[in-house]
């Protein structure tokens, strides 16, 4: 996996392909999906308002937004 956790992988393995899948066809998983979880990076920002002090989180909206154009019937996210 690309990200380090301490105890992840164990966990990953453990549930996957149970109840835990990930897919690189985005528009399908989220049609299907009844959660979806955001996991992008958030660095500091560097422009605007909380420049240098707070997240940037524009990478979570593009999420959130692409998530609410796909996602048929009631999906957490």
């Amino acid at each position: 996996m690309p990200i380090f956790e301490p105890g992840l992988p164990e966990i990953i393995n453990k549930v996957r392909g149970r109840n835990l899948e990930f897919s690189t066809d985005i528009v399908s998983a989220i049609k299907q999906a009844d959660m979806v979880f955001i996991s992008v990076n958030t660095p500091i920002k560097e422009k605007g308002v909380g420049a240098g002090q707070t997240s940037d989180l524009r990478w979570v909206e593009s999420c959130a937004r692409q998530i609410s154009q796909i996602a048929e019937g009631h999906t957490i996210v």
